[in-house]
C-alpha cells in the first residue's frame, strides 16, 4: 500500500515537470533573466523607499531640533549657573 502510494506521488511530480516544460512561455535562461532583473528592480524600489523614509525622518529631526534650540541653550544656561552657586557654598 505504502509503495503505490509513493509510486503515485512520484508520477504526479514527473508529470507535472513535463507539463510545466510543455507550456513554459520561455527557455529556461530567459526566465531565469527575467526573474533576476525582476528582483534587482525590487531591491531598488526598496532601497528608494528606505533612502525616503531616512529623508523623512532626518528632515523631521531637523523640524523638532529647530524650535528646541533656544530651549536646550536656556537649560544649559541654567545648569551651569546653579553648578557655580553649589560651588561657591
Amino acid at each position: 500500500m505504502k509503495t503505490g502510494k509513493i509510486v503515485g506521488m512520484l508520477g504526479a511530480v514527473a508529470a507535472g515537470a513535463v507539463i510545466g516544460l510543455l507550456f513554459a512561455p520561455d527557455k529556461g535562461s530567459e526566465t531565469r533573466k527575467k526573474r533576476s532583473s525582476k528582483g534587482k528592480d525590487l531591491a531598488e524600489t526598496l532601497k528608494s523607499i528606505l533612502r525616503g523614509a531616512e529623508d523623512d525622518n532626518t528632515t523631521a529631526t531637523k523640524e523638532a531640533e529647530e524650535p528646541a534650540g533656544p530651549l536646550v541653550y536656556t537649560f544649559h544656561h541654567a545648569d551651569d549657573k546653579a553648578e557655580k552657586v553649589v560651588h561657591q557654598n
